[in-house]
């Protein structure tokens, strides 16, 4: 009896996490991110904030603002349904995904990819 027990746990177990693995793998659908987003980015070189707006159409603009200068930057781009996307300023490119729970995450580099680092938003009304 012990036996088939563990045996049907294990089974639930696993199918419970073949279920998380597949939601996580998921994309998000267009309209779940057009909206209002903001985050942070951070590297060795440059550390800062931003705001952006996903409009529904793909396109992407905001601003980024450098926490080692003060600098406030405007960032155009876009993104396409698959949940990929593109903005930049002039000196800097960021490229990420957006995630299952509508998250930006990814990677920047500065436009000569001498340094960059990582950067991360939530959604919200900024």
């Amino acid at each position: 009896m012990k036996k088939k027990y563990v045996f049907r746990m294990a089974v639930v177990f696993a199918c419970a996490t073949i279920v998380a693995a597949f939601m996580l793998a998921l994309p998000v659908q267009a309209a779940q991110y057009a909206g209002n987003y903001k985050g942070f980015y951070h590297g060795v070189e440059d550390y800062g904030v931003f705001v952006l707006t996903f409009d529904p159409g793909g396109g992407i603009s905001g601003t980024a603002t450098s926490g080692k200068t003060g600098a406030e930057v405007p960032l155009s781009g876009s993104y396409q349904q698959a949940g990929g996307f593109q903005f930049k300023s002039a000196g800097m490119v960021f490229n990420g995904t957006v995630d299952w729970m509508s998250r930006l995450n990814g990677k920047w580099a500065f436009a000569n990819n001498s340094a960059g680092g990582t950067f991360g938003a939530v959604p919200g009304n900024w």
